[in-house]
């Protein structure tokens, strides 16, 4: 027993458990890369919910700045499209009762003229409501028209071939709103370009419409004559204010050489039919006096109208 104990080989192991070592060993080894291909996987899938849920915000946020920007503008939009149509509401009602009121003003003149004494209290309230309104509406107007005040006008002058310089007008907007706007609707339509100062009387230097077109032109726009006689007390026909000529006053303006209150103010200028009224006194000179002075040294005709023997050339005149 001992000897075949010890003659006995040991036997090595057998290669089933290796086989089975192996197939662990492989087995480890996948687990490991799908585990890998897992993570992988898992966070590929968190990248892009990240990147659907952030670009879904900024879109959202994006949407909600292109309507705001969309209401803003639609709120500008509708800003600018009733302003555009109180405009033109106003335009409308401006021209309607120009009308009204200067029918009703003719109205009362030919009756005194025909020394015709029968009431008159429906054309007197029609003229007095027409011209409140037309200043009401003039007020609203101006800075549609031509924005902020103050309103200045640059007058350029020639006589001849000789550059005389220019004078400065600024409108008193707020005690003469009506005729201010008239004399800066004329002034924009370019209806004194090219015109004349034909007058320099003693105590006015007139502008006339006598160059081409002429009066023609103001008559197609409108802008003839004003309806009604305008006048405020507070700003009388002191020396160097611009005042409009005739009844209706218009086209003709002047500048005041000396104090024309009195002659030039309420009841100044009898002649006409409603004698109590007066001329509008609308604006003022605020440079160009050396240029007002050169002019009152032209030689005039003869005659009670003193005519310019040569007449000043109103080369052009724009709102600044």
């Amino acid at each position: 027993m001992k000897r075949s104990l010890k003659s006995a080989k040991i036997q090595p192991a057998s290669s089933g458990a290796s086989v089975s070592r192996e197939k662990d060993d492989k087995a480890a080894a996948h687990n490991k890369q799908r585990l890998i291909k897992l993570v992988i996987s898992l966070l590929t899938i968190g990248l892009l919910l990240f990147a659907t849920f952030g670009l879904t915000r900024y879109t959202s946020k994006a949407g909600r700045g292109d309507l705001g920007e969309r209401k803003g503008e639609k709120v500008v939009s509708s800003a600018a499209k009733n302003s555009a149509v109180r405009l033109n509401e106003l335009k409308l009602k401006l021209v309607s009762l120009s009308v009204a009121t200067s029918e009703a003003h003719e109205a009362l003149a030919m009756r005194k003229k025909m020394n015709d004494e029968s009431p008159a209290e429906d054309l007197k309230a029609k003229l007095a409501d027409g011209s409140a309104d037309l200043i009401n509406i003039s007020k609203e107007l101006l800075p549609l028209l031509f924005g902020p005040p103050p309103y200045t006008i640059n007058v350029k002058l020639a006589l001849g071939d000789v550059d005389l310089g220019h004078i400065m007008l600024e409108m008193a907007h707020d005690e003469m709103p009506y005729t201010s706007l008239f004399f800066l609707r004329q002034v924009e339509a370019q209806l004194w370009d090219n015109q004349k100062i034909i007058r320099n009387a003693g105590h006015v230097i007139q502008a006339d419409p006598r160059g081409p077109p002429g009066r023609k032109r103001f008559k197609d726009l409108g802008l003839s004559s004003v309806a009604f006689q305008e006048y405020s007390e507070n700003f009388p026909h002191v020396k160097h204010t611009i005042g409009l000529a005739g009844r209706l006053g218009g086209p003709d303006w002047y500048i005041s050489i000396i104090d024309n209150t009195r002659n030039h103010g309420p009841g100044g200028q009898g002649n006409y039919n409603l004698a109590a009224e007066a001329d509008p006194a609308f604006g003022k000179v605020t440079s160009g006096f050396d240029v007002i002075e050169s002019i009152k040294k032209l030689p005039v005709k003869q005659g009670g109208f003193k005519a310019l023997v040569k007449n000043v050339d109103i080369v052009s005149m724009t709102i600044v």
